[in-house]
Order: structure tokens, then sequence, then C-alpha cells
């Protein structure tokens, strides 16, 4: 499912920013200094003629020297930490800037190039505790670079109306930087603003009309709109003038994959990884494609890459679960998709995707609530209100259920999947008629390449009410549109309820005929499960809480078929039996 980016450091590299501080007045002048090892010297020197790396080698020697002073250490640790982070490594850069403020936790630049380097690496939130903390207890000494940089960081933090406020502070100091008003439609875009989003860009293209950052997040915006043939072209645009930017190959790839060309998406997401082998969300965007591309194994093979490359990654941790749902490896798919929630737990996909992972692991009430709470999160996705009026028929609410599915009808005309789950539903309230109907209107505008599928799901479905009736040409029409294993084992299964043992003992011959000897097909084992399969689906119906039909007889069951049994005056023994399937079918709505 395509994702939103949190955030954006519409500049690129932000020490870029801060060069200037290589020629800083340090707190302590060099000329107190009394007895310093020569190395220390030379390490000034280095820098002072921007040699970084003999620089930072020269000052490591002079740290290592016993009996050395507070300001020294300082200058030595400040002036390599500012000097790797330039060099773009920054996780060494941040151990010596982080050693510089505490010995010197009033010295600004200090603290401006310690929040910067770790906003660099990622932890944003750490970049902003780092500014927090000066300002509470410092008066800052550069208000205008410090709302710049405080305002990059919050933006990338996903804390859009913070960086909106900060942002707008440093333009009100320097109002002739494009790179603030580039941050600040990007946090306004994330924010749904996008008239304020879009002023924002024509100042920035009026300072300087040729900026293929422009071009990147107007990109941006329209994509968020979803306006993605406009997007592509704001992109090309992009990539015209810079042909290496993998931000804007990655927002073409997402649109490209909105648009149907997945293709060109995979290509995209391909040339991003290829230029950045590192960029966790080449892998991921393009295990998204190809998951619609029907390329299973690369895209868990792209997936675990994402997550080898960003642990925390919400989009990659959700695909990954995603796509472990539709394997069946639904435990997996939990464990993912929590871990997931718990890092963004405002995540409506994540919700929706646990939902699955529950449903397919007997946990209805688990899923009930999940699907809801997709649905709190983006009620304008029919698919969350589906989800949940499904899982409703699962516990027994049908009435329920039902209102969920006219919802789903009503505001979301495309479901046409829903229109026929919402004929179990119907059917179960006695609405035959109404039910036959949502049925024949749905096929009319089901694809054909989905008709096979749908038609024996429904089948299927049906058969566990009971209603053969209402099954039985949707069971025929599954197998002759394509004839495998599932379809003939759930006609079979109709077969059976209306009596006729010898066409159900053919359809489950020809269904372990297809799938290759499975034993669970075997016509003598398969016709004695269909009773208990059967009670399992009444049972479910009524709202006893069984098993999922067609799994084995367990407590689960048994205790559902006595409390049946005692709610309905019989003797309660918890066995399937002639009598238990005739009460279940007198009891019918």
């Amino acid at each position: 499912m395509p994702h939103e980016i949190k955030g954006w450091a519409a500049w690129g590299p932000a020490f870029g920013l801060l060069l200037s501080l290589a020629a800083v007045t340090l707190p302590w002048s060099a000329k107190a200094q009394e007895e310093v090892p020569e190395s220390c010297n030379e390490g000034r020197q280095a820098m002072e003629a921007g040699a970084y790396s003999d620089g930072i080698e020269l000052y490591a020697d002079c740290l290592s020297h016993d009996g050395l002073g507070d300001d020294m250490r300082f200058e030595a640790h400040f002036q390599s930490g500012y000097a790797l982070a330039s060099l773009e490594r920054y996780e060494d850069a941040v151990e010596h800037l982080e050693e510089a403020v505490r010995l010197a936790p009033d010295f600004f630049p200090a603290t401006l190039s310690l929040g910067t380097a770790l906003g660099e690496l990622g932890d944003y939130e750490g970049g902003i505790e780092v500014f927090d903390s000066y300002a509470r207890r410092y008066p800052v000494q550069d208000e205008g670079l410090f709302a710049a940089m405080s305002g990059w960081l919050k933006n990338n933090a996903g804390r859009y109306q913070e960086a909106v406020n900060d942002l707008g502070k440093a333009i009100a100091i320097g109002p002739e930087d494009i790179f603030l008003y580039l941050n600040r439609s990007n946090a306004l875009a994330n924010l749904g603003r996008f008239e304020e989003s879009y002023v924002d860009l024509e100042m920035a293209e009026a300072l300087e009309p040729s900026n293929p950052l422009v071009y990147e997040q107007r990109g941006f915006n329209l994509r968020l709109q979803g306006r993605n043939a406009e997007a592509i072209a704001q992109l090309d645009q992009a990539l015209d003038l810079d042909p290496f930017s993998t931000f804007a190959l990655l927002e073409r790839g997402r649109a490209k994959t909105y648009t149907d060309d997945l293709d060109g998406a995979i290509a995209d997401f391909s040339r991003v990884a290829e230029l950045d082998p590192g960029e966790a969300w080449a892998y991921a965007d393009r295990a998204q494609a190809l998951i619609l591309t029907g390329e299973p194994e690369q895209a868990m093979h792209d997936l675990k890459r994402a997550l080898e490359l960003s642990p925390d990654n919400t989009n990659a941790l959700i695909l990954h679960g995603e796509l472990l749902n539709n394997l069946g490896r639904a435990q997996e798919a939990r464990q993912e998709l929590e871990k997931a929630l718990a890092i963004d737990p405002t995540n409506s996909y994540g919700s929706h995707e646990l939902a699955r992972a529950y449903y397919g692991l007997g946990l209805w009430d688990e899923s009930y609530a999940a699907y809801d709470r997709a649905f709190q999160l983006d009620p304008t996705n029919g698919n969350h209100l589906g989800g949940r009026a499904y899982v409703q028929l699962r516990l027994g609410n049908a009435t329920a259920a039902l209102e969920d599915f006219d919802n789903v009808v009503a505001n979301f005309p495309d479901g046409e999947g829903w229109q026929l789950y919402r004929s179990h539903a119907l059917a179960w309230v006695g609405r035959t008629a109404d039910a036959k109907a949502a049925i024949e209107g749905a096929f009319a505008q089901i694809e054909e390449d989905l008709r096979a599928w749908y038609s024996n799901e429904i089948c299927w479905d049906l058969l566990l009410q009971g209603e053969t009736g209402l099954a039985e040409p949707l069971c025929v029409q599954a197998v002759d549109l394509g004839s495998d294993a599932p379809s003939n084992d759930s006609i079979a299964f109709l077969h059976w309820q209306l009596g006729r043992a010898a066409q159900a003992e053919a359809h489950l011959a020809k269904a372990f005929e297809i799938s290759g000897g499975d034993a669970f097909f075997e016509p003598d084992r398969r016709l004695g499960d269909f009773p208990r399969v059967l009670a399992q689906g009444l049972l479910m119906y009524f709202g006893y809480r069984p098993d999922e039909p067609d799994m084995a007889d367990t407590q689960k069951t048994r205790k559902a078929i006595e409390s049946f049994e005692r709610d309905h005056g019989l003797p309660a023994d918890g066995l399937v039996s002639d009598s238990l399937l005739a009460a279940l079918k007198a009891a019918r709505p």
C-alpha cells in the first residue's frame, strides 16, 4: 500500500548550511593553551586549511595525551566532530560533538552541530531534544539558523505544525532562503494544507526558477493529492535537472504505482537502489510493486533487505505483514504488524492488515477491534468497514454486519466484493430474494478474471449457512469457470447437503487428483468431515464461537455445541450428530 513520507530534508545534507562554523571563535582562545602536544596545533592548522581528514587524525593523537586541559579537549572534540560531519561520518561525529557539548554546554555552534548530526543519522527526536535543552538554559545566539534547523528536524520527525511554526520564524528573519520555503511547503503538504504549501513553492521558485527541488516538492504535493499524472510530469522535470535525485525517483515510482505503471515504478525503485544501495525505501517500495505484479518471492527478498537497513521502517514492516498474510503465515504477520503499529499507531493500513492476521488466527474479537480501529483512523476507506462487517458475521452479529455492509455499498460503490459478502447477511436474516439480487448485481460488475474466485468464495460461505438454493448456481459457476481443488471441494459440500453422495464423492476425487494427492480431499475422509463443517458454520452464524469452519474438532467447537444444546433444551453432549444438525437448521432465523 502506498505510504506517506515522514518528512524531507529539502536542502540535502544539512551540514551544508553550517560551513561557516569551521571559522567560529572557540570559547577558549588558542593563546590560553600553555603546553599542548604538537599534534594539537597541527590539527588546528589542518582544519583551518580545510584538510579535514588530516585534522581528524591529528586531533585523535592530540586527545590521546594525558593531562590535556578541558579547553584543548573541547577544541579537539568540536573540530573533529564538525569535520567528521562535513565528511558525512555522522556516527563518529556525534561521539565527538556530545563530548564537546558536555565540556561547553553554552557554546551554541557545538549544540547546533550535534543536533544537526543527529538529524542526519535519522535521530530527529534526539536532535530536537538537544536544541530544546539548549534553548531552555541559554539565550539563542542565531535565532534564524536555530529556527531553520529546528524546523528541519521537526519536519522529518513528523511534527509538522511545530515545523511550520519554527520555519515561519526563520523565514521572518531570512526571507531570501529558498530551503526554508521548501521545508515549510513540505510540512504544510503533510498537514494537508496544500494551498499554503503551493504559495511557499511559488516563493521558492521565484528565488531559484530552475531549482529541481521545487519540482520535486510540487510532485510530492500532487501525489499526496492523488493527482499522479501531474505529479509524474513535475518529477520528470526534476529529473531532467537532476538525473541522480533519489527523492524524485522514489516519488515518481510511487506515482507510477498508483497509475498501474508497475514496470515503470519498479524501474525507478531499482534505479534508486543502484544509486544508493543503503536506501531502505527503494526496496520497500519496489516490494510493494512486486506484490502487485504477482512476484511474492522477489518482494519478500526486497522487504528483508529493507528491514535489514531500517528495522523500524513501518512501511516495510506492514508490507512484510501483508505478504505473510497472503502466504497464510498469520502468526508471523501478526508479529510484524504489531511491531509496526507500536511505532506508528495511527497507520490505518497497518491496523487493517493486523485485523487480517488476527482473523487468520481465529481471533475474531481482536480482528473486529483492529478493523474498527482502521476505520476510525480512515473513514474514507470502505475496505476497513467491509472487513469489520465480515468479521461481524463470524461473531454472529448478522444484523450489525448488514448495517455495515449497507453503509459500504451506499458510500463505496466500487466495492462489488462487499456487495457479494452482504448477501450472506441478507440470507441469514431471511431476505433471500434481496440476497439473490445482490449476488446478480455484483457479478454483473465483477471482472472476468475474478469471477471464478468470487463464485467459489460466496458458494462456500452460503453453504456454511445451509443456503443450498442460493449457493448452487455459484458452486456450479466456480467449477465451470476454473475447476480447481477448492471449487470441487465446495460443490462436493453442496452435493452432500442435498443428499447426492455419489456426486459429492466424484468431486472430492477430482479435488484429490487436482491437488496432487492431498489427503485433505480424500473422498471417504472428507465426506465424514462435512457434518462437522456445517455444524461449525451454523454455530458461527448463531454467534456460538466454534472453531473456524473446516478446522479440526477441538474443545472450542465442543463447547459451542454444548452451549447451543443447553440454550435449546437438548442433551449437552457436545457431539456432532444428525439431531444436532436438524436442531441448528430448525433454529435458523
